[in-house]
This record gives structure tokens, C-alpha cells and sequence, in this order.
């Protein structure tokens, strides 16, 4: 192993405890200042709490809110009850790094989804399974907000867990919804795909037919959102950010394996290595500029604080 990966694997020691810590903080229902990554020096620290500090509040089992001056997120656990990611779904770990951070059960997951509200727009990010225990539907319903008011929905990646709970009975289920999807994944999925293949994916773009923009990485989308390249699970796979927040969809299966070890990939990722670039690269970024992580991966509630150092 290089010098370089150990350091990397010596760094994610350090944070990943703290990340854990935040975890337990966020599931009683708040984010305290000190799960935010320190700066360092304390004018740029004052600077990173301005920007980047985000409260969270519990609202219901599986539904918080929380603020930033970039508008109201809302975390929506899409999956009724736990979830894990098994280690077998993880080529060459170890039974010795499992039992070392206890996930020989299985690692902490969720199946979550994101709304904002922001500049009179409400935008989800990724729509979850769409099975009938999905808890989307139930979340909106309980925030007052109908399939209807939904304008934008911004796609990380066209796999069934993330687009599932655009389609009830085939139809929209978001009837003025606008999607935007990367013109990479759009390509992967649909114009190359083979007769009779991606059917979900076909059905989507059929019923929003019409309601669908496709963009390039770095274009900014409505409400200053932009789209970043994430590629390597998916030939399209996309992180959104606005401002001090991260949206990423599957840069992590495995949060409590891969913070420490991010060279290992899920089975999923279609390109390996591409997916672990992209993992180091967004989770450098994260942890040098001070951003919060909202991932749809990430064990309830989905949210992941680094700490620069």
C-alpha cells in the first residue's frame, strides 16, 4: 500500500468516530454546533458557522428538518424499518475490519430522500423505492405538501431505488414536476440501452414526457443548484450542491466502512475505479471546505459532518 493511501486511511480514523458521534447527536433529534468540522483558525471557523451550520430537528420517525441560510431541507427516510448494507456486498473486506468496526451484522444504511424549499420552489432530491411501505408519500402528506406543489425533482442516477417513487400505477406521481438528469445517464440508460432492457427507466422518461431537461456537469440548475461530476457508480451519477451542502446519491453504500476505507467499492458501482476517485475527491472537498453531506446512503438521518482535520 502507498504512502498515500495510508495517510488516507490514517485521516478517516481520525474523523470517523467524530462522524459517529454526529450521528447519535442527529438521531435525538438535533445537530449541536460542535458535530460541524472546526476550521482551524477562528475567523475562518466563524465563518464556517455562519455558512455552513445546519440545525436539524426531529418532526416524525423517519422525517427531520433543518435550516441553513440556503433554504429548508427536509431528510425522508424512504425504507420502512432498518436497513443494512451486508459486507459480502463489499469485495475484499475483511471479517477482521468488520468485527474491528462492528458491522459484522451489516452496515447502518437508509434509503432517504431530500426536499427543499428554497425561493418559493420545492425541488426533491431522488424520489426513493416507490414500494407500497415507501414512507415518501406519507412524509409529504404530513408536511402539507402535495405530489402537485413538487417543481423540481434532480436526479442522481436512474437506479430503482432513487426514481421508484416518481411512478404510482405507471403514472406520474408528481403531475408538474420538472426532472433534470445528467445527459451522461440519460445516455447510458435510455439511448443506448437495448430493446426491452431498463423498462423502470423507458417508463420514467415516458410519463414525464415532455417534463424532462437534461444537463451537463458544472451547469447550474434552478435555485443556484449545481450539478457536479459523480460518475463511476453510474456513467451519469451526479452530486448536487448549493452553497455549504453536499447531495450526493450513491458515492457511499457503506458509510461505516467506507469513511474509513474508501478504495472499497459496493458491488453496484459499475466503474470501480472511478468510484473510489470520486468517493476520496467529495469527501476531500467536503472535509476541506466545511460541507454538510446529505447522501442517500447514509445511515439515518443521512447526514455526514467532517472534520477538517
Amino acid at each position: 500500500m502507498d504512502r498515500q493511501k495510508e495517510n488516507s486511511r490514517g485521516t478517516a480514523r481520525d474523523y470517523f468516530w467524530k462522524i459517529s458521534l454526529c450521528v447519535t447527536f442527529l438521531l435525538t433529534g438535533w445537530a449541536f454546533p460542535s458535530c460541524k468540522g472546526h476550521a482551524g483558525a477562528e475567523g475562518r471557523a466563524e465563518k464556517q458557522e455562519k455558512e455552513s451550520a445546519m440545525e436539524m430537528r426531529a418532526l416524525l420517525p423517519g422525517l427531520a428538518v433543518m435550516r441553513s441560510g440556503a433554504g429548508t431541507w427536509y431528510w425522508i427516510k424512504d425504507n420502512a424499518g432498518e436497513h443494512r448494507m451486508p459486507l459480502s456486498l463489499f469485495s475484499g473486506a475483511s471479517a477482521e475490519q468488520a468485527r474491528v468496526l462492528g458491522i459484522e451484522a451489516g452496515i447502518p444504511a437508509s434509503v432517504s430522500v431530500f426536499l427543499l424549499e428554497k425561493e418559493g420552489k420545492r425541488i426533491l432530491f431522488d424520489a426513493g423505492n416507490g414500494r407500497e411501505d415507501s414512507f415518501l408519500p406519507k412524509a409529504l402528506d404530513s408536511l402539507g405538501v402535495s405530489p402537485a406543489s413538487i417543481d423540481y425533482v434532480f436526479l442522481t442516477h436512474l437506479h430503482g431505488d432513487h426514481i421508484g417513487g416518481l411512478l404510482q400505477k405507471g403514472q406520474a406521481f408528481f403531475p408538474s414536476a420538472k426532472l433534470f438528469l445528467s445527459k451522461a445517464e440519460h445516455k447510458a440508460w435510455i439511448e443506448n440501452a437495448e430493446p426491452g432492457k431498463n423498462v423502470l427507466q423507458h417508463d420514467l422518461m415516458e410519463a414525464y414526457r415532455g417534463r424532462v431537461s437534461l444537463f451537463d456537469f458544472s451547469d447550474t440548475l434552478p435555485c443556484s443548484v449545481v450539478a457536479l461530476d459523480g460518475h463511476g457508480h453510474t456513467p451519469g451519477h451526479t452530486v448536487f450542491r448549493l452553497d455549504s451542502v453536499l447531495v450526493w446519491g450513491d458515492l457511499m453504500h457503506g458509510m461505516a466502512l467506507q469513511a474509513r476505507y474508501p478504495e472499497f467499492c459496493a458491488d453496484y458501482d459499475m466503474d470501480k475505479r472511478q468510484a473510489v476517485s470520486k468517493r476520496e475527491y467529495f469527501l476531500k472537498m467536503a472535509r476541506e471546505q466545511g460541507l454538510t453531506v446529505l447522501g442517500m446512503h447514509l445511515p439515518p438521518p443521512g447526514v455526514l459532518v467532517l472534520d477538517e482535520e
